[in-house]
């Protein structure tokens, strides 16, 4: 609220349209007349205020935001749920499969087996969507009884779980749908496709790299690491899941044959004293 709508200013400019022959003193019936209209006028004009933050999209703040958001056709992120690697072994510590839809619990969060990898190994999806799902690492502790597992660990984020968008990233979406235009298959359209699929933090669009007709997507997860075969597959299902073909089958239009691959890792070495 500025320092003219407040309780003191409202009261000062009140009694400064009164007569000075009249009993203004804080105390007297004039006064103590006004004090209670120029007390609620306070909070009338706080009102006003906060319901003018709320109608602009640099100072609105969520359910307020994403109505803002909507006029451009942009919807906040949900939160998305980890895919992890477990590892299952029996009694004699060899490979152990566990039934499709064995729950198990790990730190906070309980997962649930959806798909078999290979012998004993499997996809495991935490059933609390968010970041809380990629933390957990080492021994699984069954919920469901399973005749035989004598062992279970948690290993690999296969695809990172993402927390429901912020405030400030969907704003900073919203003010970008300005300065660029998504539509058939442009940078701004590719970028805003693959930045909406679950486990994706960034992507690098590259322009024809097997000649005409192709598109190169290069992939760091969302947490900001090399993305696993597993997300990269997911990637490449989603925008362009016949590749080569450029038959429009997903997201990327029809002529486009897209290529996804994984941001290569670089290690660094850092010593110091």
């Amino acid at each position: 609220m500025t320092d003219e709508h407040s309780y003191e200013a409202l009261m000062a400019r009140c009694l400064g349209r009164v007569s000075t022959e009249v009993d203004k003193r804080e105390g007297s019936i004039l006064y103590d007349a006004l004090a209670p209209a120029c007390a609620e006028l306070a909070v009338l004009y706080t009102e006003l205020e906060t319901m003018l933050d709320r109608a602009w999209p640099d100072t609105a703040a969520g359910a307020d935001l994403d109505k803002k958001a909507a006029e451009r056709s942009l919807v906040r992120a949900p939160a998305s749920s980890a895919v992890r690697e477990g590892r299952f072994t029996g009694a004699d510590g060899g490979a152990f499969d566990v039934p499709i839809g064995t729950r198990f619990s790990g730190g906070a969060v309980n997962f649930t087996v959806t798909e078999r990898r290979e012998a004993g190994v499997f996809r495991l999806t935490a059933e609390t969507p968010g970041s809380a799902g990629n933390t957990w690492f080492g021994t699984l502790f069954p919920i469901d009884y399973v005749e035989g597992l004598a062992g279970a660990e948690l290993g690999e984020v296969l695809v990172p779980g993402d927390d429901a968008e912020d405030d400030e990233s969907l704003r900073a979406r919203y003010f970008g749908s300005f300065e660029s235009q998504a539509f058939g298959g442009n940078r701004a359209d590719y970028r805003e496709k693959v930045l909406s699929l679950p486990g994706v933090g960034g992507v690098k669009i590259f322009r024809t790299p097997e000649g005409g007709g192709t598109v190169g997507l290069t992939l760091v997860d969302s947490l900001w690491g090399v993305p696993s075969d597993d997300l990269v597959a997911a990637v490449q299902a989603a925008i362009d899941p016949v590749s080569g073909q450029g038959d429009g089958a997903g997201l990327a239009p029809i002529g486009h044959t897209v290529t996804v691959r994984p941001a290569v890792g670089k290690t660094i070495d850092v010593a110091l004293t």
